[in-house]
């Protein structure tokens, strides 16, 4: 029987091992000044700098993470809401670089 839960489908995946690769379990924290292995969420200034919105669509999404890909260090990430043309939020961006 398949698990049910999503915790328990994480729990599977990460007893699952495979040398040299890492991925978004590889993430154990929110750091604000990104350090490794952890997630670095941008604030409004930073989004507004980068795409000229402190609302992102997902269509800037990509180009967020291009302007911002030397910024971010071996095994660290970034992540920031994404929104609607309407400016509601519609869910969460997250990008960056394993450890390998």
């Amino acid at each position: 029987m398949p698990p049910s839960s999503p915790e328990q489908r994480i729990d599977i995946l990460r007893h699952i091992h495979v040398e040299e690769i890492g991925n978004i379990l590889d993430v154990t924290g929110i750091s604000d000044e990104g350090e490794p292995f952890t997630c670095r969420p941008l604030n409004e200034e930073q989004l507004q700098r980068v795409c000229g919105s402190k609302k992102p669509t997902q269509e800037m999404a990509r180009s967020i993470f291009a302007k911002l890909a030397n910024e971010i260090g071996r095994a660290e990430s970034i992540c920031f809401p994404v929104f609607d043309d309407a400016g509601s939020p519609v869910g969460w961006f997250f990008a960056g670089y394993t450890a390998d």
